[in-house]
């Protein structure tokens, strides 16, 4: 093998298919910073910047590849929630961000089980029947709620 085809073989390698898309920012003129433009967070899928094939010269163009690219071009660009998990989702793991999410997460399960398993009890023991349910149903709506934000 030469060292021209030893390259080619490791560029086609790395080909992946990729998108970009556009996140909207506005001037916060008040507080002098950028901010995120609600239009971002509107709940349609983000726009995209170009086509799933963009970045791949034709020449690295497999039958693996156009397949790939044919399905990423059907699939629907994430919209603005969407893209906040993939967001802390990438971060590497050393990110003080994803430690943060992931105390905060932990902490808020915890709570949810003593929730649960003792004050729903005690209030269940105490003929609070009302109050018990109350509580399990916080449990449960902070379990989904880790459930959905644990990346």
């Amino acid at each position: 093998m030469t060292t021209e085809n030893t390259a080619a073989a490791l560029e086609t390698e790395a080909v992946k298919v990729e998108q970009s898309v556009k996140v909207y920012l506005e001037h916060d003129s008040v507080n002098r910073r950028w901010i995120v433009d609600p239009l971002t967070m509107d709940g349609g899928p983000l726009d995209g910047l170009d086509s799933p094939d963009v970045d791949i010269r034709p020449e690295y163009r497999t039958p693996e590849t156009l397949a790939e690219m044919e399905a990423a071009a059907e699939l629907h660009l994430p919209n603005g929630e969407q893209l906040v998990l993939l967001l802390v989702e990438a971060l590497p793991e050393e990110s003080t961000i994803k430690d943060a999410v992931a105390e905060v997460l932990e902490a808020a399960a915890s709570w949810a089980d003593e929730l649960t398993s003792y004050v729903a009890a005690a209030s269940e023991a105490n003929g609070e029947h009302q109050t018990a349910a109350n509580q399990r149903e916080t449990a449960e709506a902070i379990r989904r709620a880790v459930t959905l934000l644990n990346v």
